[in-house]
């Protein structure tokens, strides 16, 4: 994600260099294809009768629901305490988990899990070329890679 007042400076960027012009699009579209299947997941995951069942035969309420959905999309093995359902979810969720496994879910996650490693590829890409064109411009002009003036005292 870039800050709004540095756009301007993205654009710029991107009018000179189409390599990265194709590398950030390549980074958006992959990031839309994990939106899309994590949102697949979700819906499937809050219709499956596995999930309905296993989510009333321990009470949960029905507001509480897309809670533990979202839990069994991100694959969550454990929550921290400060979360309300920690646990419900210490409890009973390695029972939601397996889910993901459940013959109605399991193309669905794995479509997840496939979309996911091609965004990280398109994000390692995109950041080993920013990074190369980072100190290349700064040995280029003698500038430090990070302008002092950025840097945030501790």
């Amino acid at each position: 994600m870039i800050a709004v007042p540095y756009l301007p400076n993205l654009e710029q960027l991107l009018r000179y260099r189409n390599d990265l012009k194709t590398l950030v699009h390549g980074h958006d579209s992959a990031l839309a294809g994990v939106l899309i299947a994590a949102r697949n997941v979700y819906e499937k995951v809050l219709q499956s009768e596995g999930f309905r069942s296993l989510a009333a035969s321990i009470s949960v309420a029905e507001s509480d629901r897309k809670y533990l959905a979202e839990y069994v999309v991100n694959g969550v093995r454990d929550l921290p305490s400060h979360y309300v359902h920690w646990e419900l979810w210490a409890r009973e969720g390695g029972r939601f988990l397996d889910l993901r496994k459940a013959p109605g879910l399991v193309a669905e996650v794995r479509g997840l899990a496939s979309a996911g490693r091609d965004f990280a590829e398109r994000v390692d890409a995109l950041l080993a070329s920013v990074s190369s064109l980072q100190v290349d411009l700064a040995d280029k002009y003698k500038l430090p890679p990070v302008d002092p003036i950025d840097i945030v005292r501790i």
